[in-house]
């Protein structure tokens, strides 16, 4: 690959080597505060393909991606340390939509590894939600803290779509809500066919407020956690929504609350829901997470919800049948645990980046191990590949069909992770 990369800081180039590079064939990386002292100002100074990069602070701001399709990320994005999100605040000022996604940006345009708080969405006349605000665009919302945003009559405390086919994944999307009746205090999406999976969804408060709010959609809603919301999920207007591996749990009324049954096409299968649901895989017994006054979310080791989801679903991290909610029991990539900690031995892959392949070299593992294998995921956390059985301590992997960007990869054996890190493909 030949793409150039332009590098403005020293800063930026001891972590360039990890950012996840586009396709574009020139690719920026804009460092705030040290190159522009607002986040705004970066965004306006990129073009397709940057990354604008946010170091820690509280930055007092209402920002728009004005149609690029470019990713702004906190440390999060290059190290996998998660204590950036919480370090890394945008906050609204309860003025309008802290980020604001309207001219048509795709999927490759990013916001990831923020709290994103205090923002207003005044009017669903205007399609303007609290927190995130997607209107003819679909971007991707990964890995965010998004609370305390609002809305006075609009729909989405949290996250707002309106003909949107976002990616929202992996984000604790609590205390968010408004004064309206019926509205979606954590998600709602109108129109579009949104991937709303792995997040934790609670609190949402109001007049009858909705964790998820589905208006005339086809949405799919996979892996994630509706808790002690007012309604856990709506879903009104002719909608085509399925919905799999979801604990809907605690909420003050309905679990699910569809209006107008026959227009409205709700596939749910593999979810725990309390009050029942008919479908394949679904129960209603209580989660048992680790400790709800404490708002952890966590499943205890006696939760049914382990190893009960889909069968069809990309195993857990850990290598096991998928379990139902966002926060996996024993998991090593996801919202909740650290999936970059190092547990015991050292790892070295080279080249990295990898054009074709590389090797990976094991060192300082206790010889009663055993056989290991290899797991790679991309950044939503899904399974892209794995090698299994390995005994040797040095192995390859090739790159075969897998895009730029950035990847995570562990080492695990019948009974631990003995290793994780990150890989590139270029």
């Amino acid at each position: 690959m030949n793409s150039k990369i332009s590098i403005k800081n020293s800063f930026v180039a001891k972590l360039v080597a990890l950012i996840l590079l586009s396709g574009y064939g020139y690719a920026n990386i804009i460092s705030i505060p040290n190159d522009y002292p607002t986040i705004q100002q970066g965004i306006d100074a990129a073009t397709a393909g940057d990354t604008v990069l946010v170091s820690p602070g509280t930055y007092f701001e209402n920002i728009d991606f004005t149609g690029k399709n470019i990713i702004v990320g906190s440390l999060f994005l290059t190290t996998g340390d998660k204590s950036y999100i919480s370090q890394t605040i945008i906050d609204g000022r309860d003025s309008s939509s802290v980020v604001t996604f309207k001219n048509g940006e795709d999927t490759t345009a990013m916001i990831t590894g923020f709290t994103i708080r205090n923002g207003l969405g005044a009017s669903w006349l205007n399609g303007s939600g609290g927190g995130v605000s997607c209107i003819n665009s679909s971007p991707t919302i990964n890995h965010n803290l998004i609370d305390s945003n609002t809305v006075s009559f609009a729909y989405g405390g949290g996250i707002y779509c309106e003909n949107s086919s976002a990616v929202i994944t992996r984000n604790n999307i609590i205390y968010n809500g408004g004064g309206y009746n019926f509205i979606g205090g954590g998600v709602a999406c109108k129109g579009g066919e949104p991937y709303i999976a792995y997040n934790l969804i609670t609190g949402s408060w109001g007049d009858s407020p909705h964790g998820i709010d589905l208006v005339n959609t086809s949405a799919k809603v996979v892996n994630n956690t509706v808790v002690y919301n007012g309604n856990g999920i709506l879903i009104r207007d002719t909608s085509s929504v399925t919905i799999t591996n979801t604990i809907i749990w605690g909420n003050n009324s309905q679990s699910i609350f569809i209006i107008d049954t026959v227009n409205n096409t709700v596939i749910i299968s593999y979810s725990n829901i309390e009050g029942g649901w008919t479908g394949t895989g679904n129960m209603d017994l209580n989660p048992v997470f680790a400790d709800t006054n404490n708002f952890d979310y966590n499943l205890q080791s006696a939760s049914p919800c382990i190893d009960a989801g889909d069968l069809n679903s990309p195993n857990d991290p850990d290598g096991s049948r998928a379990d139902m909610g966002a926060l996996f029991f024993d998991q090593s990539v996801g919202i909740n645990d650290d999936p970059f900690a190092i547990t015991q031995g050292s790892i070295e892959v080279y080249p990295n980046p990898i054009s074709t392949s590389a090797t990976i070299a094991i060192s300082g593992v206790p010889d009663n191990t055993g056989p290991v294998s290899f797991f790679l995921y991309d950044l939503f956390g899904r399974e892209v590949k794995r090698l299994e059985g390995i005994t040797t301590n040095k192995f390859k992997i090739t790159r075969e069909n897998l895009a730029i960007g950035m990847y995570f990869f562990k080492l695990q054996n019948e009974r631990q992770i003995i290793k994780t890190g990150k890989i590139i493909m270029e």
